[in-house]
């Protein structure tokens, strides 16, 4: 059976971009169409991930990636690329979950979808590039979360200090913004009555 890149892309949980980039790299390599499309065998996405589609009953491994905001979208694709390549490298079977919000909002999707899959024992191990892509504050929490169930949390790298910085200052304004807002809100509520 063969695949069109935006199937492989869904799948893998990818952008088409980043197949490109593997297809470059020598990592996946497409059949081409007469017109010139790409098509990927299944058995190569199998090869790569290492499980077919259907064996969604075991537990699997979360690449999560995280950055703070839009401006860093580049930085996301990258970290996104660099925890594939590991999981690739290592063999897992994964899927990816990503997500630009402050690593201070309690309030992130991805990472509610993540504690969900924990709490329904779908998840073997969690990779991060770095500790505080989950959290930036209460990261003890989640991890004993994970230990409960069994959850290894998998870090890559340690923080690029200059990078750091500037994440910190940022999610120190998203704080002080929040608080802010609640403050004048309330002034504002009682103004009206």
């Amino acid at each position: 059976m063969l695949l069109t890149i935006s199937e492989v892309s869904e799948r893998l949980g990818i952008t088409i971009d980043s197949l490109r980039k593997w297809e470059r790299k020598g990592i996946l390599k497409p059949i081409r169409t007469p017109g010139g499309h790409r098509r990927y065998s299944e058995e190569d996405i199998v090869n790569i991930t290492g499980k077919k589609e259907k064996d969604s009953q075991e537990r699997k491994t979360v690449l999560y990636c995280r950055c703070s905001t839009e401006k860093q979208r580049e930085n996301l694709d990258r970290q996104k690329l660099r925890l594939m390549e590991h999981a690739h490298g290592k063999k897992y079977d994964y899927i990816v979950m990503e997500e630009i919000a402050s690593g201070v909002n309690e309030n992130r999707r991805q990472l509610n979808r993540l504690l969900d899959m924990i709490f329904k024992n779908q998840v073997e191990r969690v990779v991060i590039e770095w500790k505080d892509r989950l959290a930036r504050f209460g990261f003890s929490y989640i991890k004993k979360i994970c230990d409960a169930f069994n959850v290894e949390i998998e870090i890559i790298n340690h923080k690029d200090d200059a990078l750091y910085e500037q994440e910190i200052t940022e999610d120190i304004i998203a704080i002080m913004t929040s608080y802010s807002a609640r403050i004048y809100g309330k002034r504002g509520g009682r103004c009206k009555k």
